[in-house]
């Protein structure tokens, strides 16, 4: 990767039945989802520039593959 700096996200779940976690970004072109996850933490590495401001946040699944409610918005800039 470039000259960037990664964004690495921790978060509590707010609900027990929550076994899955699927990140959405913004870049400022709309929401899109960019990984799914197990775990309560994720680094994206895709170099945000000190110019950039990324918002982000997480809908949590559980075992049956429904969706909970999305998390606030985190909002970042290097």
């Amino acid at each position: 990767h470039g000259n960037g700096y990664n964004v690495t996200l921790t978060w509590t779940p707010t609900s027990p039945s929550a076994d899955a976690f699927a990140i959405y970004r913004d870049t400022g072109t709309g929401w899109v989802q960019i990984a799914t996850v197990a775990g309560l933490t994720w680094t994206d590495t895709d170099d945000i520039q000190k110019k950039d401001t990324w918002s982000y946040k997480i809908k949590p699944f559980n075992h049956c593959g429904d969706a909970l409610d999305f998390s606030n918005v985190v909002t970042v800039s290097p």
